[in-house]
Order: C-alpha cells, then structure tokens, then sequence
C-alpha cells in the first residue's frame, strides 16, 4: 500500500510546474505536503488521501481551510491570482478534460498543436480560443474555460501526445 505521503503522485510535479509558470514559489513541507506562495496569497496543502488534500487558504489576512480534490488543486493555484475568487472557493464546476478540449477543437488541431510544441523547443506559449484557453509549460497542458464553467485542468502532455494516432504523427512532420 502506498503511504499517505506519496499520495499526490503525479500531481505534485504538475502542480510545481504550474506553480512556477504562475509565479508562484512551491516548497516542499514535511509529511508529504508543500507550500505554494504568492505576494498576495498562501496555500498550504496536505494530502489527505489518495483523492483528497487539506488546503489551507490565506489572502488579504483571511485563512480558510477547504477539503480538495486533486484534480482541483490547479484551480486553486490559477484563483490565487484573484482574492474575490480565492474567498469563493471552492469551485463547483469539474475541470476542463482533455475529451472538452478534443470536442471543441477536433484531433487535427490537437496534432497540430503538438507539432508546435515539439518544435518551439518546448518554450512555454498560449493558444487562445472560443472557449478553450489552451497554455503549454515544459511538460504540462494547461486548460481553461474562458466562459468560467469549468476549473482549470492540467494534464501530463505526453497524455494528449498518446491520442495521435502515429500515421498522423508522420504525415504531419510530428516528432
């Protein structure tokens, strides 16, 4: 079985790398937990089990503790920007998926956007879209909706790289 500490997994990595790209600063804390810190804000996450985290929240002298989903943690992050949202939170919206982002931009531009990536040297860049906000960092893909319905969702972008079929990876110079 694996230890409480470790039960953030792959989300840690996601979460310091979209940290950072904030301007955020991560640390790590004892037990498995970590900082994240702006100049206008604070989070202190803790995991509490393989799906959930601790959050405390501070902002404006305010110090509020949530329950989160993992796969809320990214909203969290992207709403520290704003203290009006930060005092709302938590979102009640699911995260934009990478299935949304297919849906609303179709498979040929997924490939596209990925040809652009392998050959941008992986520099960070954003692409803008009707509803989609779609950003990629070293590593990660970024979503958000435009309109405000869902939270922000990031993803491992090798996991949007595995729906290329490899044909259309050839034919369209992918690496």
């Amino acid at each position: 079985m694996q230890p409480l500490t470790n039960s953030l997994g792959g989300y840690k990595k996601r979460l310091r790398i979209f940290s950072e790209s904030q301007m955020a600063r991560f640390d790590h804390n004892f037990e498995g937990g970590f900082t994240i810190s702006t100049e206008s804000a604070g989070l202190n996450i803790v995991p509490l089990s393989r799906s959930l985290a601790q959050c405390k929240v501070s902002f404006e002298g305010i110090t509020r503790i949530v329950d989160c989903r993992h796969d809320l943690l990214f909203d969290l992050v992207d709403s520290m920007k704003f203290p009006a949202v930060l005092s709302s939170w938590p979102s009640s919206f699911d995260p934009v998926s990478i299935e949304d982002m297919l849906n609303e931009y179709g498979l040929g531009f997924v490939a596209e956007f990925c040809r652009r990536v392998s050959t941008s040297r992986r520099e960070p860049f954003d692409y803008g879209g009707n509803r989609i906000l779609i950003s990629y960092y070293p590593g990660i893909l970024v979503l958000r909706d435009d309109v405000g319905s869902q939270a922000t969702g990031v993803f491992d972008f090798s996991k949007l790289t595995s729906l290329i079929p490899s044909r259309h990876r050839q034919d369209k110079g992918y690496r």
